[in-house]
Order: C-alpha cells, then structure tokens, then sequence
C-alpha cells in the first residue's frame, strides 16, 4: 500500500467514526468549531509529513496526534458549554431592560440570555428587529404592554443588542447566533418566542439557516418582512394596520402557508425551480408575473408578497 494512500484512508476513517458518532448524539462538539479554531495544526501536520516524507513511523504519528488533539480540543469545548450553561441556568430570568438615555444615540446590551426585553420608551415610533438564527422554532405575535420587545430563546449561543437613533425615535434590536460558524452541536434546534409592541411601526429581518414559524402580524403595524431561510416551514398571518406592507421571502427547500384577511389588497409573485401553489385557484387577475387580488387597486391597505424557493409549497388563504 503507498504510504500516501494510507494517510488518507485514515483520515477517511477518522471522519467516517466521527460521523457515525456524532449522529448516535455520542458525541455532542463541532467538528467544524474546532477545525476553525485548530486550522494551523493541518499545516503543521502536512509540512511534517513533507520533512519526514520517508519516515512513515513519524509521519504516522505526527497525524495521530493531531487527531489526538482535535478531539481533545473537542471535549474541551463540549465541557466548556456545558459548564458554561450551569452557570446560566442558575440565573435563568435574567431580563434585559433598556433605558433609553437621551444623551446617549446608542445603548447597546449585549449578553446571553434566556430572557430578552427591552422596555419601549415614549419616544419611540419606529423599530427595526433583526435575525440571525441557525435552526430555530420560530414564535412571533404581538403584545400591548409596556414593552417594546418581550422575548425567550432557549440558545445560550446568542447575542442581542438594542441601538437608538433620531433622538430615540427609531429602535433596532438585533439578536444573532455568537457566531456565523456551521453548526453541527447535539442541540440540533431551539426554541424562540417574541411579543412585539402593536404601538410603533416595524420593519423585520430574518437570516435564518432552518426554520419552523408561527408569524402573526395581524395586530402588529409591520412596514416590511424580510425572510432569507435555508429550510422550513412558516404560517404567516398578516393584517391591514399599514397602507403598504411588503412581504420579501427567499427560501431553499420550504412550505409557506400565508393567510390575509379579505379586506387587504394583496399581490404576489411566486418563483422557484419545483413549485406548487393555490394561486391559479384564486382566480385573481395576473399581470407581468403578479397575481392581483380584485380588490387591490381600492383597498386602503395594501400587501405585496415576493417570493422565491428553489422547491417547497406556497399556499394563500383569504380569511
């Protein structure tokens, strides 16, 4: 057997165990987080193998431990995290409040939590929620108390902050995964659920790798919905609180159920490689690729909903 091909096989053999492992939740750390982290170990370990090209003994056990140590890194990390959540379970109601200062244009509050609210000042008339989540159960609806985001997420891998502008006038929160790494952890999902203020208008974006989502926007004032998932499932529920709401939905693999009510004027335009839809069934007007509701030219409210998946279904109900 070649000595190269050897190295190889072994290599394939590692990873083949790691897989196999990893998918009896036998082991519960990434292997990418730690390829990240240790990446100049393979330079080390294949300049080794080039200096000590015709000795396979050391060459051998200079990949031997570098797996050594990647999966010691490995478990490292895993105890870290784990450690790392005891500590934060133990103050599992951390709430985080955010006073507006009118000196300040910007409080931001960044930690890691379970709890997330943020207290809606009166000057406040506009905000601005931004989301970038791995895999996530998806909760959003809305609220009439006094605050302007009320939230729980099950992560403890995440960030939130919330920034002021225009004198405190317009609010951007921003919740995002601590890092932007593939993630292959034993917790292959959480759980998430917002309560949003129905006193200021919203603008919300989504970059999420996989979703399952219950959006109800029908007492929210929502300017736009910006969507941008890998896979999924959403119900998304609108109303007609705003003259001009715009729906923008970029998906790979995905079912999309979205109700509006029957005073809202709607139009929609569906693309997508392998598709299938009710809007034919609608028998709503089409026009340079939109399907028109009759009602749209004279309705007070107004909905556009765009929409592009690569394969997945796509149905519009009228409630």
């Amino acid at each position: 057997m070649k000595r190269n091909n050897f190295i190889f096989g072994g290599i394939l053999v590692f990873i083949g165990i790691f897989l196999l492992l990893y998918n009896l939740d036998l082991i519960r750390w990434s292997i990418l987080e730690v390829a990240f982290d240790l990446w100049p170990l393979i330079l080390i370990a294949a300049g080794a193998s080039i200096v000590f090209n015709d000795k396979r003994t050391i060459k051998t056990l200079v990949w031997i431990g570098f797996f050594v140590i990647v999966i010691a890194y490995g478990f490292y990390l895993q105890y870290k995290d784990y450690q790392t959540n005891i500590s934060k379970n133990s103050n599992i109601n951390i709430d985080l409040n955010a006073d507006f200062n009118a000196s300040s244009n910007s409080n931001s509050n960044k930690r890691s939590s379970r709890n997330i609210t943020y207290q809606l000042d009166d000057k406040t008339k506009k905000a601005s929620l931004d989301l970038e989540l791995g895999e996530v159960d998806l909760e959003i609806d809305s609220a009439s108390d006094m605050n302007l985001l009320d939230g729980y997420i099950e992560s403890q891998h995440v960030n939130n902050s919330i920034d002021y502008s225009n004198s405190g006038e317009k609010a951007r929160i921003v919740i995002r995964e601590k890092n932007n790494k593939i993630n292959l952890r034993g917790n292959k999902g959480y759980k998430s659920n917002f309560t949003l203020s129905d006193k200021v208008l919203w603008d919300i974006e989504g970059d999420i790798g996989v979703v399952n989502g219950n959006i109800d926007f029908r007492d929210l004032r929502v300017n736009k919905l910006d969507l941008d998932f890998g896979a999924g499932d959403i119900n998304l529920l609108l109303g007609n609180n705003v003259e001009n709401l715009k729906v923008d939905i970029d998906a790979g693999a995905t079912n999309i159920n979205i109700s509006v009510p029957k005073d809202l004027g709607v139009r929609v335009k569906l693309d997508g490689a392998l598709k299938h839809s009710n809007l034919n069934d609608l028998n709503w007007k089409k026009e340079n690729g939109w399907y028109i509701s009759p009602n749209y030219e004279n309705s007070v409210s107004k909905a556009s909903i765009e929409v592009d998946m690569g394969v997945g279904n796509f149905e519009l109900k009228v409630e």
